[in-house]
């Protein structure tokens, strides 16, 4: 008779009475919210310059938008004759 291998599983349902969650970590914090950076810092208020500047630029963003529903402004790629005569500006170079 040959004896049954010890890393066999049984047959019986002992083993899923270890873990009721087999899907759940133990270090994971219950209330913790899945998107949030682990190192994020805390906001910090804009000066009233940042804020205008945010404003104006969410105000343009939003002109754009208004002028693309209504087919007043169209974007489009730039066809190769275009990018050749006006190719991407170089990167600044990092301090």
């Amino acid at each position: 008779m040959a004896e049954p291998e010890k890393d066999a599983k049984p047959d019986s349902d002992e083993s899923s009475s270890k873990d009721s969650k087999p899907d759940a970590k133990p270090d994971a914090k219950p209330d913790a919210k899945p998107d949030a950076k682990p190192d994020a810092k805390p906001e910090r208020k804009q000066s009233p310059t940042a804020r205008g500047q945010q404003k104006r630029r969410e105000e343009k963003l939003a002109m754009i938008k208004q002028q693309v529903e209504d087919g007043t402004l169209t974007i489009r790629q730039m066809t190769p004759e275009e990018r050749k005569a006006n190719p991407p500006k170089p990167r600044k170079k990092r301090r």
